[in-house]
């Protein structure tokens, strides 16, 4: 992995993470947070250390095209064979039996000695794609009935912490006769698909395939049914999250999303590589139209939390930032394609059903903003660094200005968000946001992977990166960025965030 970073990407990240703290007022110094989970540290990807001073900030002035010495790769098994995908809702998190859509947050695990035996919810009868069975709550069993099952055991599974355990279903795939016929790739698009709900845009952290298909794993008539483990969900730019689970359109022929003045070189292109990047920029711009609705929600957020007008400001001003993005996403995949398509209908029901205490507000910020959007702007950048393709990257420019801004937004919400209320108060909102933090840097979120037979050289050209790539940048940004602010931010303590309106928004992100 370490193999793909070259000294211009590096020193881009370490500005990013220095620009950043400047702009919440802390020092730049890199401050490691304590690590809570079994994947933090990994020493399969870059490891943060003490900053011996001050390195050079080329990388914050860094925008052009540079080139790396690491091959780029494709991984398989990234188009699933089935359409359709049923998602079982029964959890177990830590050993202890949770609700659907909780978006990975974890709980205590249960009692030393106990076994609770994962993907069963208490007596529940639930649709096509779930199961129920026994649950074990605080050391008491109760009997409940097994949906589609033969009365085989469940699938046993040593204590996991942190982890939330599901048993996922979903549909046997298209041209396959059984679920044996489904690959390791097939099965992992698949299982992630059931959990997520859309495969397309989010991603189980740390997935693993614990049982199945048939081996202790209760089935269903047409069903490939798994129990698989993971310790979150994460989604690209800030995506749109109710109860857990995220929000985005689907695509349907129209042009009036699309910027028509942006026209990337394209004859040179082979078919199957032009129709991987009209896919990969369609699916971006549809992140980018859920993205305002996000960003309107946490407006309405910040007005019931009663946020300085600055935040509101900001705020506003974002949800222009990123109908533009989407515009520029959907013009240059209708390019590729050489058709127009937009989003469709944004399913808004429940959308603001989220609780709305500060606490909760700033817990959600940190996954959807500090987290999510630190990635995805760190993400671009490097997608901007070695695109070629002059209308790519001007494309890019603006988005990497625009979401180093949204992520740095995100931060200093939070900042604010800790100085306010009484004692009681900011001590739940610390405790909180931790929490959140604890959970969302724990394990290096699966990368999209190309479709195979691309040319993976044209791909980095038009401002799409390799699955490869995405991971050292996303591990980068985690253990690079994410956890040294946080520890920052929370090592601060309360803060005046009266002192931050006088400061420049976000100096020295992106010039």
């Amino acid at each position: 992995m370490n193999s793909l970073i070259n000294p211009n990407h590096r020193a881009r990240v370490d500005g990013f993470r220095r620009s950043l703290l400047r702009a919440l007022g802390l020092p730049t110094a890199l401050v490691t947070m304590t690590c809570m989970a079994p994947a933090c540290g990994d020493s399969s990807g870059p490891t943060s250390a003490s900053e011996s001073g001050e390195s050079t900030e080329s990388g914050e002035t860094s925008a052009g095209p540079e080139t790396t010495g690491g091959s780029q790769a494709t991984e398989p098994g990234t188009t699933s064979a089935g359409s359709e995908t049923a998602g079982a809702t029964s959890t177990t998190t830590g050993g202890e039996t949770t609700e659907p859509g909780t978006g990975g947050e974890t709980t205590a695990p249960a009692t030393s000695g106990e076994t609770t035996e994962p993907g069963t919810t208490g007596g529940e009868t639930t649709s096509p794609g779930t199961t129920s069975g026994e649950t074990t709550t605080g050391g008491e069993t109760t009997d409940a009935e097994t949906s589609g099952t033969t009365g085989d055991p469940v699938c046993e599974v040593p204590p996991l912490p942190g982890y939330t355990i599901e048993d996922a279903c979903f549909p046997i795939p298209d041209g396959l006769e059984s679920c044996d016929q489904c690959d390791a790739a097939c099965t992992e698009y698949n299982v992630n698909a059931a959990i997520t709900m859309d495969p397309d845009f989010c991603w189980a952290d740390g997935l693993m395939i614990l049982c199945g298909p048939e081996d202790g794993v209760p089935q269903q008539q047409g069903m490939c049914c798994y129990t698989a483990g993971y310790t979150g969900i994460l989604c690209e730019g800030r995506p749109c999250l109710v109860d857990g689970a995220p929000r985005v359109a689907a695509l349907e022929r129209r042009s009036d999303w699309s910027d028509r003045t942006i026209r990337p070189h394209v004859d040179a292109l082979d078919p199957a590589t032009r129709e991987a990047l009209a896919a990969a920029w369609r699916h971006d711009g549809l992140m980018e139209h859920a993205s305002v609705a996000a960003f309107s929600r946490f407006i309405m957020q910040l007005m019931a939390v009663a946020a300085p007008a600055w935040l509101v400001d900001e705020s506003t001003q974002a949800i222009d930032d990123e109908i533009n993005h989407a515009r520029l996403c959907f013009g240059l995949g209708d390019r590729y394609a050489g058709d127009a398509m937009g989003p469709g209908e944004l399913n808004i029901d429940d959308l603001l059903e989220e609780p709305c205490t500060l606490a909760e507000v700033a817990a959600a910020t940190v996954r959807e903003g500090c987290v999510a959007e630190t990635i995805a702007a760190l993400l671009v950048r490097d997608a901007l660094a070695r695109a070629r393709d002059p209308e790519v990257v001007r494309a890019l420019t603006t988005i990497a200005e625009d979401e180093a801004r949204h992520a740095t937004l995100a931060w200093r919400f939070v900042q604010w968000a800790l100085a306010e209320g009484d004692e009681a108060t900011r001590e739940a909102t610390r405790a909180a946001v931790r929490e959140a933090f604890d959970g969302a840097v724990s394990v290096v979120p699966e990368a999209r992977a190309w479709p195979a037979g691309v040319d993976a050289a044209a791909m980095g050209a038009h401002g799409q990166l390799d699955a490869a790539r995405q991971r050292v940048v996303i591990q980068e940004a985690l253990v690079e960025v994410i956890q040294p602010c946080a520890a920052a931010l929370l090592d601060a303590g309360a803060r005046d965030h009266r002192a931050l309106e006088i400061l420049p928004f976000a100096p020295g992100v992106v010039h």
